[in-house]
């Protein structure tokens, strides 16, 4: 019998690709472990959540201290809820009339006067953002030094903040800042969500210590309805702040649609999510009322002589995330 009269195909095997665009299909592997390409699907999307990372995620811990932890976790979730919105409406617009910047949408949509306006609330945004890292810096330090129980200096001192801030201002964050090329941290992001999972891992792996220390005299509440809401509030939307940062890495994204740039965003803000809820509640929950403002910054457990190498680790990561963050924050005021 013959293949017509059985009525079958007879597909003979091939070394060409049959399929449409079949070559250039990539398997798991070399789409999750292939060099990071500029304008890169996956060099955007490490952009983005390390954008969005910074000094605020160490403070989130404090937060369900202040609003009480189910309030907390609510404006956790809120804030990654309004993170998506925002950032989907910006893409869209990007993407609907090609616009690759803030000032050209707001000129189209409100002319120069409106340009003006926007152009300054960025810069004083900015800058309180930028001064912020430098707070924080300072601020770890400090702990760092005096952890090492460092007496031939006063950390606490105005001659120490100045010259430290200084030399971190002028040798290691004016150079960075100076780079237009937002592709060009891709690779510096991964260090900066290597140095946040490590801080993930430190607090959760002395969660057990901290609390079998404290619960015992533990005051906790789902909810504290009072003025620190608005504090709490403020502090979790201010760690999704990466909107500033959207249209330079839509801009630099290679083939910018719209299912490709809400691939990005959905990514990053799981991974911030998914970072801030892991963060938050292990450091809460490992000291209750005396979870300090920085979560890093707590008090040694009874009996614990000399420093916490593990945690001083998660320090310097901390402040080599903040420091990737500050070019990327700056980036956007120079498009």
């Amino acid at each position: 019998m013959t293949v017509e009269d059985r009525g079958d195909l007879e597909i003979k095997p091939s070394s060409l690709v049959m399929s449409p665009g079949g070559d250039m299909r990539r398997t798991f592997f070399n789409r999750t472990f292939s060099p990071l390409g500029k304008g890169s699907l996956r060099g955007s999307i490490f952009a983005l959540t390390a954008s969005a990372v910074g000094s605020g995620v160490l403070s989130l811990p404090y937060v369900l201290y202040l609003n009480g932890w189910a309030l907390g976790l609510f404006f956790i979730f809120l804030g990654q809820s309004a993170a998506q919105i925002s950032l989907r409406m910006l893409a869209h617009i990007a993407c609907t009339h090609e616009i690759p910047n803030f000032s050209k949408i707001t000129i189209k949509a409100g002319g120069k006067g409106l340009n003006l306006l926007l152009s300054i609330m960025i810069l004083v945004f900015m800058f309180g953002a930028c001064i912020s890292y430098q707070i924080i810096m300072t601020s770890l330090l400090q702990y760092v030094f005096k952890q090492f129980e460092v007496t031939w200096v006063d950390v606490y001192g105005w001659p120490f903040k100045i010259i430290q801030s200084g030399f971190i201002a002028l040798c290691i964050l004016f150079p960075l800042s100076m780079k237009r090329d937002m592709s060009a941290f891709r690779y510096a992001s991964l260090l900066s969500l290597a140095s946040l999972f490590y801080t993930a891992i430190v607090l959760i792996a002395e969660m057990p210590a901290y609390y079998k220390e404290n619960e015992p005299t533990a005051i906790t509440s789902p909810a504290y309805l009072d003025w620190n809401i608005f504090t709490g509030a403020s502090m979790t939307f201010y760690a999704y702040q990466c909107q500033v940062q959207m249209l330079p890495i839509h801009s630099e994204l290679v083939n910018p649609e719209y299912r490709r740039i809400t691939k990005v965003i959905n990514r990053a803000i799981l991974s911030d999510f998914s970072f801030y809820v892991v963060i938050a509640t292990v450091g809460y929950f490992s000291s209750f009322q005396d979870t300090a403002a920085i979560v890093l910054e707590r008090k040694r457990l009874p009996g614990q002589t000399g420093p916490d190498v593990f945690v001083l680790v998660a320090i310097c990561g901390v402040i080599l995330t903040i420091i990737l963050a500050f070019p990327l924050s700056w980036n956007p005021t120079r498009q």
